[in-house]
């Protein structure tokens, strides 16, 4: 026969104890007395089973997490910490460089715009967002969990690219009047579409709508060509990447076949030449 008291064995949710737990329950108590412990059982059962069993279940950072991140400066990098059987555990972001705390939960605590805390609704991410990423963020990022065994920590590890533009040929041009100009940029260590180049002559934007220059993109690099070139076109010109690096070349336009001012240069170096060699010859006979 069972009495009113037992009733607990059937909660209302239809939730079956069955005595193994009871007998489990019992066994593990070392400070409660049986009779006391029975107590709690016959009057608040509910109580048992949470400090049973919700001691037993920690949280736990989910191990198919990408932990290397590699970016190019100027984008978007995301380290997605996914913290299984959370609970009621907190989340903070430090950055490791400085132990700066970036962020707990959703809410930021650093004055920098460029974080950003995401937790999609339903799922176990906590992801943190870093917008237009320097070279000064490289480093390691801290996902920290507080647990009832105290914190636990997983490493993200930033690695910041900054491209670099580079201008194929010499670093010097001598063209004369009225002939073409071609040069060609690429950008080294970016897949950077060749359309988000910029050229500039003497730090201005090239004019595309002159006739005599045309821009042309051959895979990941931009070509410039300008026919029957001018002397206003002397200077530098220099390939601008969205990010990263640019690149300079020097033209120069001359007037005949060959340069005068270039001869008149290879003519002055020799004149100098000869003068040292004299001079040279004249101490060496003084001294003898």
């Amino acid at each position: 026969r069972v009495s009113n008291n037992m009733r607990f064995l059937v909660p209302s949710k239809g939730v079956i104890l069955i005595p193994i737990i009871l007998l489990s329950l019992v066994k593990s108590q070392t400070t409660e007395s049986v009779e006391s412990y029975f107590h709690k059982i016959l009057y608040n059962p509910n109580e048992i089973l949470v400090d049973k069993y919700s001691s037993s279940i920690h949280p736990l950072f989910n191990n198919n997490t990408k932990l290397n991140i590699t970016i190019l400066e100027g984008g978007t990098a995301q380290f997605n910490c996914r913290v299984e059987q959370r609970g009621n555990s907190g989340i903070s972001w430090i950055r490791q460089k400085d132990y700066r705390v970036l962020a707990t939960g959703v809410s930021i605590y650093t004055n920098d715009n460029r974080f950003k805390v995401l937790h999609p609704a339903g799922t176990d991410s906590w992801i943190l967002q870093l917008e237009l990423v320097q070279e000064s963020d490289n480093g390691e990022y801290l996902c920290q969990i507080q647990t009832n065994q105290g914190a636990k920590m997983l490493s993200f590890k930033l690695s910041v690219i900054q491209p670099k533009a580079f201008i194929r040929g010499r670093r010097q041009y001598h063209i004369i009047r009225k002939s073409v100009f071609n040069v060609t940029c690429e950008v080294q260590q970016s897949p950077e579409d060749p359309n988000t180049m910029t050229w500039l002559h003497n730090e201005r934007i090239i004019d595309k709508s002159d006739g005599r220059i045309a821009m042309s993109n051959i895979d990941n690099s931009s070509m410039l060509h300008i026919r029957e070139v001018r002397y206003n076109d002397t200077g530098n010109y220099t390939c601008l990447p969205r990010y990263g690096s640019p690149d300079t070349v020097v033209l120069h336009v001359y007037e005949g076949d060959f340069p005068a001012a270039i001869q008149d240069a290879v003519s002055s170096s020799r004149k100098i030449f000869f003068v040292v060699v004299l001079l040279s010859l004249t101490m060496l006979t003084l001294l003898t």
